[in-house]
């Protein structure tokens, strides 16, 4: 479970990392989303039961044929799919457009 949260923070530095470099909005967007959903999920393994550290992520919304997840989780999916859509569409993730 460490390395899990091992994992988060290094998101959340590489995250900030890349929010200091971009000066596009939609990508903003995207990495703002990704650090809600880490630091979501992070906070659900810091505060809760079994142990600090150790704690489960609680997953509460439930849609028929579709996995059980959690806001946290919908930020992190939506994100990869906004950065989905900006490399379809030739921009890097500091904004610049590129054709190709």
């Amino acid at each position: 479970m460490i390395s899990r949260l091992r994992a988060a923070c290094a998101a959340l530095a590489v995250i900030a990392t890349l929010v200091h470099r971009s000066a596009d909005r939609l990508s903003l967007i995207a990495f703002a989303l990704i650090g809600g959903g880490a630091v979501g999920n992070l906070v659900d393994r810091l505060l809760r039961s079994p142990g600090r550290g150790r704690g489960y992520v609680v997953d509460w919304i439930e849609l028929p044929h579709w996995p059980v997840f959690n806001l946290a989780d919908s930020a992190i999916v939506g994100a990869a799919a906004l950065i989905v859509v900006l490399s379809l569409a030739g921009r890097d993730l500091s904004g610049a457009l590129h054709r190709g």
